[in-house]
């Protein structure tokens, strides 16, 4: 199976435009999601904070949880991981709203930040 890696960014950015960047991967791309531990740590720390953000953090960790996210237990930065797991077989897409990640990831894996409306937007 072929998977979209889905980073922290995009992944809360759906949450607070109220849409869910794991269904919109599987309904537009027909790829699976895979996060890495450090992603989820991420989320961990977010989801500490008061408010609408650590709201959408504990909204997001409930939902990988749920849906029965892949989640590899690989380095502890996520960006680093990204740039690194995109180079190895079996992934098809990135998707992150981090423009200066986008950027930095070699063109050999489509990226695509998610958009308001909830659509998925090629970033190149």
């Amino acid at each position: 199976m072929r998977y979209a890696i889905v980073d922290t960014s995009s992944i809360l950015f759906g949450f607070a435009n109220r849409k869910s960047v794991f269904e919109v991967v599987r309904f537009e791309l027909h790829l699976g999601c895979l996060v890495s531990k450090g992603i989820i740590s991420e989320l961990n720390r977010i989801s500490e904070r008061k408010g609408i953000r650590g709201g959408e953090a504990r909204a997001a960790l409930w939902e990988l949880s749920l849906k029965k996210i892949k989640v590899e237990a690989d380095s502890k930065y996520p960006d680093s991981w990204i740039k690194h797991r995109v180079t190895q077989p079996g992934i098809g897409a990135v998707v992150t709203n981090d423009t200066r990640l986008a950027s930095a990831i070699k063109r050999d894996v489509v990226v695509f930040k998610l958009s308001r409306d909830g659509r998925l937007r090629k970033f190149r």
